[in-house]
């Protein structure tokens, strides 16, 4: 991180790309063989088409640029990228009528500092909903020393974070709702980490991925608009581009489980139908690929987990 922060102070925004590039090669054998193998099996479940070495070079590229917005935000007084948002005034519409908008973002490289960014430029306040145990890094050291930094630079965008332990996650629902009745904007991310029942879908061309219910549920209820969003890096460090479309609500709701169920996993499913997009024409920026969020399903149909 240090490294990066002198790049973004000295170095023109220009060249971080060729730095990033350089820097992801360096013990790059060890990272292949710990990577290679369960890139290259869940690439070829959502983007057969494309080549696994070259996916391989720019996810590794693109991890480091993921680090480089951050470093920018702090020292980057230069770094003026361009971010272009769409379907802003959705959210717009959505608080017009007073229930909030739930906005699900999904699982993109460039969503989880760029997207707030996007909102916030668009004069948009959001609170984030994230897993404390959820981070940047996964280590001790990362989680009391890296996290805190580089969440509070996420927080120049938000409104407020609503943080939650996995194992309770009735506070955090509470909390979402009281701030949905006050016509705020709530953005959750598309992990597995916020909520206790998963829904898995089919993904590209033989791939699955595990969503978490609790977003569906809102919308199934009909009591608040779902939209989801996507940000995706266009060109490197100089454009950025921001989607944000309505989820149309299910036609089945109800209060019988089966009901219920059938319901969420209709929402889910245009939630994924919409992502593949992304995940076909970016996937070097989707961070399931390679983490178990993508990839060989656990049984051969889409159904219910927990």
């Amino acid at each position: 991180m240090g490294f990066y922060l002198c790049v973004a102070a000295v170095v023109p925004a220009r060249h971080w790309n060729p730095i990033c590039r350089f820097v992801s090669r360096l013990r790059v054998r060890k990272h292949r063989r710990k990577l290679f193998a369960t890139l290259k099996r869940d690439l070829a479940a959502v983007a057969p088409a494309a080549d696994p070495e070259a996916f391989f070079s720019e996810y590794r590229t693109s991890l480091h640029r993921g680090r480089m917005y951050y470093m920018a935000q702090i020292a980057g007084w230069h770094w003026k990228p361009r971010i272009i948002v769409e379907g802003a005034e959705e959210i717009r519409r959505a608080t017009s009528g007073g229930g909030g908008a739930l906005v699900w973002c999904e699982n993109l490289a460039a969503q989880t500092l760029m997207g707030k960014r996007a909102l916030h430029e668009s004069g948009i306040e959001a609170y984030q909903v994230a897993a404390t145990q959820h981070g940047h890094s996964t280590t001790a050291f990362g989680q009391t020393v890296i996290n805190p930094i580089l969440l509070g630079i996420e927080n120049r965008f938000l409104k407020g974070r609503f943080a939650f332990d996995a194992s309770d996650t009735i506070h955090v629902t509470r909390r979402i709702l009281d701030a949905l009745r006050t016509n705020a904007v709530v953005l959750v991310a598309a992990n597995t980490y916020y909520g206790r029942r998963f829904v898995q879908m089919p993904v590209g061309n033989r791939g699955y991925a595990h969503f978490a219910t609790a977003p569906a549920n809102f919308a199934a209820k009909g009591k608040t608009t779902l939209l989801r969003m996507s940000t995706v890096e266009t060109v490197p460090f100089s454009e950025f581009r921001a989607i944000i479309r309505p989820i149309a609500p299910p036609e089945r709701t109800g209060l019988k489980p089966g009901v219920r169920d059938a319901a969420i996993t209709e929402v889910v499913s245009a939630f994924c139908e919409a992502s593949e997009t992304a995940v076909v024409n970016f996937p070097a920026q989707c961070l399931g690929i390679g983490r178990s969020l993508v990839g060989h399903s656990l049984d051969e149909r889409p159904g219910f987990r927990r």
